[in-house]
């Protein structure tokens, strides 16, 4: 089974570019889900207000880390079609 690039899935996913990528993006979208309780934990409350810094700057965080992840990806793909 070929995919668009002329690569099987589990090829694409084999490459170690792309491995780190999912890691990095994984970690990105945990650290935005867990923003709000990992904030109450360094600010020992229950309630946090959507513009408290530690919650704002973790969200930023999460966000940062899965775009780069996908420009790893994006990275993985361009170097496949210069070198292909």
């Amino acid at each position: 089974m070929q995919n668009l690039l002329g690569r099987t899935l589990m090829q694409f996913l084999n490459q170690p570019l792309v491995l780190i990528s999912l890691i990095v993006i994984s970690v990105g979208i945990s650290i935005a889900l867990l923003s709000r309780r990992i904030a109450r934990v360094v600010r020992h409350k229950n309630e946090i207000s959507e513009n408290d810094k530690v919650y704002v700057t973790l969200k930023i965080i999460g966000l940062m880390l899965v775009v780069a992840g996908f420009a790893l990806i994006a990275t993985d793909i361009i170097l496949y079609i210069i070198n292909t």
